[in-house]
């Protein structure tokens, strides 16, 4: 029963999760090109392209964990290679002493920190954490209540709202 309910809560937290970011970044397709492209990660040529690419993989994540059955697994997996993807140049970045704003997360862009590594690990560990839950439990969904499920979202709205401000939390919080 533990595991259906974190399943569902890794499961409705990534698409949160994935949802907002993408809806982030079709509006503002340009200025991701440019986070990109100041990465200095790939030619200058390809950055369009990456940029488009990883808009279609969050919408591909968004639907898989949205159709879940046998779609959960990569649906989980390919959460897991984005975050992974975008904590190696959110690290490359910080430790090149790059300063732009990350706008990966949304509309609002801001500086680069550590705290960014924190947050995308802390989803990559949903990611695992639902993965293995999917595996243990062997199936995709669970039968919940209403109540139940209305919890769980709240519950997943609350920690995807929360950490990813994990970095103006912490500022917050050494502040008061």
């Amino acid at each position: 029963m533990i595991l259906g309910y974190l399943l569902i809560f890794c499961r409705m937290a990534l698409g949160l999760l994935f949802f907002f970011a993408f809806l982030g970044k079709v509006p503002n397709l340009p200025p991701f090109e440019r986070t990109l492209a100041g990465l200095g990660i790939l030619p200058e040529r390809f950055n369009r392209l990456a940029a488009f690419l990883f808009l279609i993989s969050e919408l591909t994540v968004i639907l898989l964990l949205a159709l879940g059955d046998q779609l959960l697994g990569p649906g989980l997996a390919l959460a897991a290679m984005l975050l992974l993807f975008s904590s190696m140049a959110l690290g490359s970045a910080l430790a090149r002493g790059l300063e732009f704003s990350d706008i990966g997360l949304g509309a609002l862009p801001r500086p680069l920190s550590y705290y960014d590594l924190w947050r995308n690990a802390g989803f990559i560990g949903c990611a695992v954490a639902g993965w293995a839950a999917f595996i243990l439990t062997g199936q995709s969904q669970m039968n919940l209540s209403l109540a139940e499920g209305v919890w769980v979202g709240l519950c997943a709205a609350v920690f995807v709202a929360a950490w990813t401000q994990l970095g103006e939390i912490a500022r917050w919080l050494r502040l008061a």
